[in-house]
This record gives C-alpha cells, structure tokens and sequence, in this order.
C-alpha cells in the first residue's frame, strides 16, 4: 500500500527530540505558503544552535520549523536570534510544541556561549536569511516558467494556421493554366445563346 506521506526531509527539524533544550533561532524568514503532509502551512526557516543536553553545541544552518506554536512565535522576527527553551504541552493533543521563556541561568548560560563565538550569530542570521531568499526565488521561478509558457505558445502561429497558407505538396506555386472563374471577361453577345422566338398570334408574352 502507498502511504500518502514522505520522511521528514533532513532539514526539517523535529522539535519534539529537543524538548527540555535551551536553543537559539536565528530567523532567516517564514514561507507563506509551504506543502506540508498537513496541507499547505506556514513555515519558518532558520538557522538554530542547541545549547544544554547531548546535543550542545551542535549547530544546524539551515532548518524548517513546522510546527504550529513555534511558528506562530517566529514568523514576525525574520533578522532576528530568539533565545528560548522548547517545552511540550502535555494537556494539548498530540503534545504540542511550544516555548518557553528563557530565565537568568539560560541567559547567563547563553552569554558565555555569545562570549565564546562573538561573531557567530550575525553569520548564522546571514546564512538562514540567504537560504529563505533562494527558496523563495526558486518558487517564483517555478511559478513564473508556466506562464511564460504559455505566453511563448500564444505568440507561435499554429500549425494548421501555417498549414492553410502552405502548398500542400510542398512545390512551388505554378501560374495557373487558365484563368480563374472570377477572373474571366464578360462574355461577348455573340457568344450569348439567342432567345426563342414567340410564335406569331400567340397572346402570351415571349418567355424573355
């Protein structure tokens, strides 16, 4: 049986592993109008650093964040590193996704790390927002080659346009061995047929 879904594609991040992590987002933009196994969404794409657990230290340049909570917090801070803790609601379905503020250890604990990698940030902001730009070019693209396709095949005469003005055995047109019905000389009256004659005493009126 075909299943109706595909595998996560690599960049796609899967929060829900990083649940109890302190983590930054650095924006890089959100896609309006993403395809997704749940239908066309919202999706933001970023780049993001995990600082606490098995993980720490671990950088991810180019991730797309689907979920709904965190997407609705991200979208409207493209540019920007949002510092937060990834928490999962266990009184909403499916255990949904959110974040959650982060306090003075996790910021402490997030300085020594900016104090560490001063420039970091700044080049991973840039790096997320040149990957949402070229996707984004991308489905303009896609978007735009229809169209100037059919704006191309509009401009092309059609086949059977060009075929009714072609000689259709391919030879070249020939002076015509007599001329056309439209183009003949009125005839003269001595080729004219001459009209029967009404016979003498008839009362009727001859038939022309």
């Amino acid at each position: 049986m075909t299943k109706p879904w595909i595998s996560a594609p690599s960049n796609q991040l899967d929060l829900k592993s990083l649940a109890g992590e302190l983590v930054f987002f650095c924006v890089g933009g959100c896609h309006a109008a993403q395809d997704t196994r749940f239908g066309v969404k919202p999706v933001v794409r970023a780049a993001v650093v995990i600082l606490t657990g098995e993980r720490a230290g671990e950088e991810i340049t180019d991730a797309l964040v689907f979920n709904t909570r965190p997407v609705r917090r991200l979208r409207g801070v493209a540019g920007q590193v949002v510092l937060t803790r990834i928490i999962v609601d266990p009184s909403a379905q499916n255990g949904a996704v959110d974040f959650d503020d982060a306090d003075e250890t996790d910021e402490a604990l997030a300085t020594t790390w900016t104090d560490a990698f001063p420039d970091r940030l700044d080049a991973l902001i840039k790096l997320a927002e040149e990957a949402f730009v070229a996707e984004e070019s991308k489905d303009r693209e896609e978007l735009a080659q229809p169209q100037q396709q059919r704006q191309a095949q509009a401009a092309k005469p059609s086949a059977g346009l060009k075929q009714s003005f072609a000689n259709p055995r391919g030879q070249a047109n020939q002076a015509p061995s007599a001329p056309p019905p439209w183009a003949k000389d009125k005839a003269s009256p001595a080729d004219l047929p001459t009209p029967p004659q009404a016979d003498a005493g008839d009362d009727d009126e001859p038939p022309f």
